[in-house]
This record gives C-alpha cells, sequence and structure tokens, in this order.
C-alpha cells in the first residue's frame, strides 16, 4: 500500500493560485545552530518527533523502518540523519 505523503500546506495560498510559491528549506547547518528561540523549539521538537518515529513498531506500515525500506527499495535518494 502506498500513502502519498505532502508538506504542510497552510499559509500558502488557495492551491489555484498561480503565484502560490512553497518556502524554500532552511539550511540545517543554520538552523541547528541558531540560538532564536523559535529554532530551539523546533529542534527539540524535531528531535522528539525523530525518537518516536524510530522507536515504533518496525511493522507498523509508517514506521521509520518502514519508510526506509520504500525509499531504498525504489531506488529514491534518502537523506538520513543519525542522532546519538
Amino acid at each position: 500500500m502506498t500513502y502519498p505523503i505532502t508538506g504542510i500546506q497552510k499559509g500558502l495560498g488557495p492551491s489555484n493560485d498561480p503565484l502560490r510559491k512553497v518556502p524554500l528549506r532552511r539550511e540545517i547547518d543554520e538552523w541547528w545552530q541558531s540560538s532564536n528561540l523559535v529554532d530551539v523549539n523546533q529542534q527539540t521538537l524535531f528531535i522528539l518527533a525523530l525518537d518516536y518515529f524510530q522507536k515504533m513498531d518496525p511493522e507498523t506500515m509508517l514506521s521509520y523502518f518502514q519508510v526506509a525500506g520504500e525509499l531504498f527499495s525504489s531506488g529514491s535518494s534518502c537523506h538520513c540523519l543519525l542522532v546519538i
């Protein structure tokens, strides 16, 4: 079974708007080193979510291991982050 994955759509405007633009992704090194309170909160949520994601039952369809397995079996490139 396949699940479509879409990014956050809130704040982008109507989908039929030709001027609708997806925000650029931030450079992770700049984001991670930031001391801005908003960035620090995002980093904390990111680590907590990644930890939860990696601890899911590997047999669950949307677990870290199933998603990574789908990426590797389909030949897609995967950018992984190892948190120690």
